[in-house]
């Protein structure tokens, strides 16, 4: 009897096929992986006392989340290329509807850390934008279950196994500062 939480491998390469139609037409180099995220805490907006609270807390809570993530829009596919890392807004299942946001030179981001919940991974990205060190802070579909984005993590310097930090400083496993 087959796993039921085993990926089928044509379903992953269907949606890798997906994903890459999707970016490739607007970038001039062959894209090596693409996967999806999100800004992180949009989980607790579907619990049906958030909505009970108001618009307020509702705007605070996004504002403050949508800092945490660079201001990248809500739902973004990050595709690597061999010089660079475009990040595309899109709309879940609207592969036809993207929008590039965001490029970075691959050298000037670096995956710092990933934390594997139940259903998400959240990823921390250190990126160095003029010189600037900046902290992106997003989610994921569980890693275990995700290898587009895995593949994108990976390109990227991993799960967070350490190593140099655009800004020059090495981390150790889990982000944290190698003489700490």
């Amino acid at each position: 009897m087959r796993n039921p939480f085993e990926l089928d491998a044509a379903k992953v390469a269907e949606y890798e096929k997906k994903y890459k139609d999707a970016v490739q037409p607007s970038l001039s180099e062959d894209v090596q992986a693409v996967g999806a995220f999100q800004r992180t805490g949009q989980y607790v907006l579907t619990i049906p006392i958030v909505g009970q609270i108001g618009l307020v807390f509702y705007l605070l809570y996004q504002s403050l989340h949508k800092r945490r993530a660079g201001s990248l829009p809500m739902n973004f596919l990050l595709a690597v290329t061999p010089e660079k890392v475009h990040a595309f807004k899109y709309r879940q299942g609207g592969y036809g509807k993207i929008k590039v946001v965001a490029v970075w030179q691959r050298s000037e981001i670096a995956v710092a850390s990933t934390v594997d919940g139940a259903i998400s991974s959240t990823v921390t990205f250190h990126i160095s934008e003029d010189g600037e060190p900046q902290k992106i802070v997003c989610n994921t579909g569980k890693l275990s279950m995700n290898p587009w984005s895995a593949g994108v993590l990976e390109l990227l310097g991993g799960r967070a196994s350490g190593g140099e930090r655009p800004d020059g400083s090495d981390t150790a496993p889990g982000g944290g500062s190698a003489g700490a």
